[in-house]
Formats: C-alpha cells, sequence, structure tokens
C-alpha cells in the first residue's frame, strides 16, 4: 500500500504515512471516516491519536479533539496521557553519515512491520532512483509532556552554546539548571521588549512633551492603554464576526489616519496585525497608491 501511494498515487512519503495509519484507525473505529469526510478531524490529528485509542475511549477522545489543530491536539493527549521530564542535555551534533549506495533514508516512512508513529525506516531502493538530498538542519520543535510541561527541541550555535555553559558556571553556587537558566534569561528579555513595544511598567511616570512635530508619535500612556483594551491582538473583525487570531507582528493603527487629522488617543488607536493595518490602508487610500508607498521605502 505504502508503494502504491507514492507510484501510483503519487504521494509524498509522509502523505502516504500518514493516510495508510489513519486508515488503520478507521478500520478498528469507523466512525472516523465519517468525522475525516465531515472535516471535523483532520489525518495529522487522527495520526496523533490512533497509539492511543481502545474501544473504551475511542468516542469520546476523538469528540474531544474535533476541530483542533495539530498541536491542539497535542496538548490534549498531554493532559490524557502524561509524560516524564525529559533530562536536561546538551550534545554536539555529529556529522551527518552517508547511506551505502542503495540505501536511503524514508523519515515516517511506513513499512510492514513499522507501526510506531514517528519510527524511522530504511527502504531499499535502486542505486539509480536513490536521491541525495542535503543534510536536514534539524529545526526548534515544542512538544507538551503533560500539563504545564513542555519538551524543547533545538539546535544552537557555538556561541550560544558557550553562553549557557558560561551562565551555569556563574550561578553553580546557586545550584541553578539550564531550565531555569533560561527561564531567567527569557523574563528579562520579555520584560525588555515589552517596554519597547507597549511601554510596560511597574511604576508609571508622567511623561515628558515630545519635542518636534511628529504626528505619528504614540504616548507611552495611550500605548499601555490600548495593549490592554485588546489582549496584545489583532482587532480586525471579519464579515462572519471573527476577530483575527494573530499575536505577532502586531502594530498600532489610527482608526482616524494621521494624514486626515487623526491623533494618538486611546479611543482613536487600535492593535492591527501587519496584514490587516494594510488592508486598512489599501482600503483608505487605494491599492495602486500604497504599492507605490511601499516601492519607494523599498528602493530608498
Amino acid at each position: 500500500m505504502y508503494r502504491y501511494c507514492l507510484g501510483i498515487l503519487h504521494l509524498s512519503e509522509q502523505a502516504a504515512y500518514k493516510r495508510i495509519l489513519a486508515a488503520r484507525a478507521a478500520r478498528q473505529f469507523p466512525w472516523v471516516f465519517e468525522e475525516i469526510a465531515d472535516g471535523r478531524l483532520h489525518l495529522s490529528g487522527v495520526v496523533l491519536l490512533a497509539s492511543h485509542l481502545t474501544r473504551e475511549n475511542a468516542r469520546e477522545l476523538l469528540t474531544a479533539a474535533v476541530h483542533k489543530t495539530k498541536a491542539e491536539v497535542e496538548r490534549l493527549l498531554a493532559e490524557r496521557f502524561p509524560k516524564p521530564d525529559v533530562p536536561t542535555t546538551m550534545l554536539a551534533l555529529a556529522v551527518p553519515r552517508e547511506l551505502s549506495p542503495g540505501i536511503v533514508d524514508v523519515p515516517n516512512a511506513l513499512q510492514p512491520n513499522a507501526v510506531e508513529i514517528g519510527e524511522m525506516s530504511l527502504c531499499a531502493v535502486p542505486a539509480a532512483q536513490a536521491p541525495h538530498p542535503e543534510p536536514p538542519v534539524p529545526s526548534a520543535r515544542v512538544a507538551p509532556l503533560s500539563p504545564s510541561r513542555f519538551h524543547w527541541n533545538l539546535t544552537v550555535d557555538q556561541e550560544t552554546q558557550d553562553l549557557a555553559v558560561e551562565a551555569q558556571e556563574l550561578s553553580s553556587h546557586q545550584r541553578r539548571e539550564l531550565p531555569q537558566i533560561i527561564h531567567d534569561a527569557l523574563c528579562d528579555y520579555v520584560t525588555k521588549l515589552r517596554k519597547q513595544k507597549y511601554a510596560a511598567t511597574d511604576k508609571p511616570r508622567a511623561q515628558k512633551p515630545r519635542s518636534g512635530n511628529d504626528s505619528r508619535y504614540i504616548p507611552n500612556a495611550v500605548k499601555q492603554a490600548v495593549w490592554k483594551r485588546d489582549g496584545g491582538r489583532c482587532t480586525f473583525v471579519s464579515e462572519s464576526g471573527h476577530r483575527c487570531e494573530a499575536r505577532t507582528l502586531i502594530e498600532y493603527d489610527h482608526i482616524d489616519p494621521v494624514a486626515r487629522g487623526g491623533t494618538a488617543t486611546v479611543h482613536n488607536t487600535r492593535l492591527r496585525c501587519r496584514a490587516h493595518n494594510q488592508l486598512e490602508a489599501e482600503r483608505v487610500f487605494g491599492a495602486a497608491f500604497m504599492e507605490a508607498k511601499r516601492g519607494a521605502v523599498a528602493n530608498a
């Protein structure tokens, strides 16, 4: 079936793997077919759930996963089937090994005896067909282990490694482990970013008048109030009533544009993600005008 999916249906290795594993789960619990057909479950979610399904919990667990993203399903499983914390380790990555001619690594490939999710299999293929991909760079990943506990897997450069080791050495009298050191560093960094982004402070002070005539300047008090009111999230609402969920690339937007006399008050300022901020600008000034402005900035 795996070879059929690749050779006849021309699916990728991962797509074939997901479909076969989901089909195996659906043979045991036929209502999986209906849930997928109706768009209530997706293949990635079924693959994650498959090894946890039993006749006693299948209906309830599949229902709990309806319309959840892959990350949400992972959190659901971490709550229902918690795993122990992983030990803290720092490992030097070895140079990727070269396989013998005619052998190619097929990550997550489903072989006749491969039943565990994420199993690595070696698949023999003719040498003429063997691809020669570049060694993959391990990507950062966060996986929930149990409620409020997460497993980080990431690759860092030599400078970051040296800083981590030095931090452990300098804090050795306090007996701080690497997770605590990272936590403390992130606390300091996030505090700095909050001050930069929306002037967050535990001790607000009266702000001195700003010199010059910068009509786009937004006072710190306005930034603080708007960020708190909007919850640090884009305020765009679609025609169907769905509010944008973006919390990245958030910008302050004047409801009544500065070019038309708008001022930086709490009532005239809102949060928008970059995409919806630009969409609003095109709605007000026209797409051609904004495209010309973006071109001028790019060529500056």
